[in-house]
């Protein structure tokens, strides 16, 4: 039992060191090639329940990202429709020129002349036919309004649903995590019990074993549901948009 389980911590600092090596790449190589990561996992375990879904349209991500698409698919169809309207176009310019000759090879050329002025105008174009070609991209434009509208009320319902399902799993291991806490308790308790009356010789070594083992899977499932708990405070905080603030 002892050797299986030094075999177990060399398998599980194996593991922690190719983790730290991931961890390191995803941030491009800037952490240092020893360091420490520290293995407490803290959670909040007072989350509102109805905060996640205050003004959930301003703060999920990809929500903001679905009604900017649908804003730009009704730019579009106003610039579409715009096409069937005349363009009046302003044109303006201003012109100078100035020649003083001291010295003239043709006599009868001026010796000094000087011209300036402005010079503007009006051009109103009008779209009269060019093969139906604005029609067509107005109905493009229009369908795809439509295909943006839908696809913004089809985000905004899944995200409400993934967010309701995401509070229910954060409360479900809140649960879980009090409960594997307590069991600790019990599970320590048993141990101690077991080895007092090991050492009086009333029990076995292998109720001993078994005593200390149920500690160590209480001790890992606890790890689980923190780990868990975490995740699913994560999970929530992402869903809400307020996860990096």
């Amino acid at each position: 039992d002892l050797n299986a389980q030094r075999t177990q911590i060399v398998q599980q600092e194996t593991i922690i060191a190719q983790l730290k090596e991931q961890l390191n790449a995803l941030v491009g190589l800037q952490l240092p090639t020893t360091y420490e990561v520290a293995d407490t996992i803290v959670i909040d375990l007072n989350l509102d329940k109805e905060g996640p879904f205050d003004n959930l349209e301003n703060s999920n991500f990809g929500l903001m990202a679905s009604r900017k698409n649908l804003s730009i698919a009704s730019l579009v169809l106003r610039e579409r429709r715009a096409e069937y309207l005349p363009f009046l176009n302003f044109n303006a310019a201003y012109n100078y020129s100035r020649v003083d000759n001291t010295r003239l090879i043709n006599p009868f050329a001026a010796v000094f002349s000087q011209t300036n002025g402005l010079n503007y105008g009006f051009t109103v174009s009008l779209p009269i036919l060019n093969g139906l070609n604005t029609r067509r991209l107005t109905q493009q434009a229009r369908i795809d309004l439509d295909r943006q509208t839908l696809l913004y009320e089809q985000q905004k319902t899944n995200v409400s649903a993934t967010l309701r399902s995401a509070l229910v799993n954060y409360e479900n291991a809140k649960r879980i995590l009090l409960i594997e806490e307590e069991t600790i308790g019990a599970a320590k308790e048993n141990v101690a019990i077991a080895l007092e009356t090991f050492k009086r010789g009333v029990t076995t070594f292998i109720e001993l074993r078994t005593a200390q083992q149920s500690l160590a899977d209480a001790y890992y499932r606890l790890i689980t549901a923190r780990y868990n708990a975490k995740l699913a405070e994560t999970e929530l905080l992402r869903l809400n948009g307020s996860l990096l603030r």
